[in-house]
């Protein structure tokens, strides 16, 4: 299986079978393989293979955004598309280490303090989902001091084991 991201307007990922996928070399090879795999399928395969390439007609927008992405990145070389598409994830620990670092005593509106506040599960009353990646980063400046000690307070707390 491969996580792959998606081309077009919005971000998003999903996990897909290797079966499942074609070598993206432009939308003229796409549609040339698809015209070779009718014109060599037998007669009972070729009514499966219309309705697999088949595209519907609400998804030819976004289609043609990821096409037009695509092609577009086929230009860059493998190290430039790594740098434009790739996502890292940090380790829950690594992330709260960065955190000491990286704090300090600047204010943080209400709005940015929920953005980073941890989601909680139906299975938790506390602010700690328990989940083992974090995937955004606090930047310098962020959390005001109050906070900081909270989460100075909480990282102490989720090394001894203990939780809020």
């Amino acid at each position: 299986m491969y996580h792959v991201q998606y081309f077009g307007d919005g971000y998003e990922t999903g996990w897909v079978y290797s079966s499942s996928t074609l070598k993206f070399e432009g939308n003229k090879a796409f549609k040339q393989h698809t015209k070779d795999m009718l014109m060599f399928a037998k007669k009972f395969e070729k009514s499966s293979l219309e309705t697999l390439y088949k595209i519907p007609s609400h998804w030819t927008t976004a289609l043609n955004i990821a096409i037009q992405e695509g092609e577009m990145s086929l230009q860059l070389c493998p190290s430039a598309r790594l740098l434009k598409y790739g996502l890292t994830t940090e380790h829950k620990q690594d992330f709260c280490e960065n955190l000491k670092i990286e704090i300090d005593n600047e204010s943080l509106c209400v709005k940015d303090r929920q953005s980073i506040e941890k989601r909680k599960t139906s299975d938790d009353n506390n602010l700690h989902s328990g989940t083992k990646y974090k995937k955004s980063k606090i930047t310098k400046g962020q959390i005001p001091e109050p906070l900081w000690e909270q989460t100075i307070q909480e990282v102490k707390e989720e090394k001894s084991g203990k939780f809020i």
